[in-house]
């Protein structure tokens, strides 16, 4: 029976993907978030940053070579080839939070949603904010 209520067409498809949360947050805190996405591109093709490999910075011959080396500083720092990412309990908090306020968001306006969908007010994706 949930089934049959849920069903969606391909115009109520799109509306899917106009949830506000998700918007609103990336909106909030793009800037802080952008610098992880640069830190799972970084870690991503770490291999690529090995000497010998076309995005290293390791520069030298068999008796002296100098590169960056990974490692966590005891301020809390990751750093990588002159890059540093915050991993504190501080960062770790304020990233679970930022989850925690969209998964929380996201369910709240599903349910509005299929509440009003169940009541007969409206479309189950019809966006409430545009």
């Amino acid at each position: 029976m949930l089934g049959h209520h849920l069903q969606v067409n391909r115009e109520s498809a799109s509306e899917l993907l106009c949830l506000v949360t998700p918007r609103e947050l990336l909106r909030r805190h793009r800037i802080w978030l952008e610098q992880y996405r640069r830190a799972r591109d970084h870690l991503e093709h770490l291999t690529e940053r090995f000497p010998g490999q076309p995005r290293t910075d390791w520069r030298g011959d068999a008796n002296a070579i100098t590169g960056t080396v990974a490692g966590v500083r005891r301020d809390g720092f990751f750093v990588f080839q002159r890059e540093e990412w915050n991993i504190t309990d501080t960062s770790i908090a304020q990233l679970s939070e930022i989850v925690s306020a969209l998964v929380d968001g996201i369910g709240a306006e599903v349910k509005a949603r299929l509440d009003g969908y169940l009541r007969g007010e409206s479309a189950i994706w019809k966006s409430s904010a545009r």
